[in-house]
């Protein structure tokens, strides 16, 4: 699955900054995310129930992230996903962490 961020718009906000985009997933636009900037989960506009589905289904199938700022291994969610995938659209990198395999389940 390819996830895309376009349309994205940021704005000040009141603990630093918010953002408005479009969820593209392999072409296809699946969702509007919301972003308010203060520290709230982002709102999601559902356009294509069975990609967004998909989408959900495959995040919580990544194993944790590592986050380098924070020398931490975080849980990802889709919220983190859109934020990282931002961040490297901006600054032109190469990211598709919908590729990574899910983490082997022990025994």
């Amino acid at each position: 699955m390819k996830a895309e961020i376009i349309n994205a718009v940021m704005f000040p906000s009141r603990d630093g900054y918010g953002l408005d985009a479009d969820l593209m997933l392999d072409g296809i636009k699946a969702a509007h995310v919301h972003d308010n900037g203060d520290g709230s989960a982002y709102t999601y506009t559902v356009f294509d129930k069975a990609k967004f589905k998909a989408f959900e289904e495959r995040i919580n199938e990544c194993p944790p992230y590592f986050y380098i700022q924070m020398r931490a291994e975080l849980k990802l969610d889709k919220d983190l996903f859109i934020a990282i995938l931002h961040e490297a659209q901006e600054s032109k990198r190469t990211f598709n962490l919908l590729e990574f395999k899910p983490a082997l389940k022990s025994k």
